[in-house]
């Protein structure tokens, strides 16, 4: 087998932007708020970034367009 022709792995994760952030008052729990509709489970979740103006949460792909 070659690895050099060997396709590489497709990602399992994607982040998702979230218009608002801390300047906004981005306040609510967004772990909360993507699990909340029992589609998602916090396990599907990764590391959630908020920043003055926005807010970055990876989740799984196959979620993506749920979250």
């Amino acid at each position: 087998m070659c690895l050099i022709h060997a396709q590489p792995p497709l990602p399992t994760m994607k982040t998702v932007q979230i218009d608002g952030g801390k300047k906004q008052k981005l306040r609510l729990d967004i772990l909360g708020a993507l699990s909340a509709n029992q589609e998602l489970s916090s396990g599907q979740i990764g590391k959630i970034h908020i920043t003055d103006i926005r807010a970055f949460a990876v989740v799984e792909n196959k979620i993506a367009k749920k979250a």
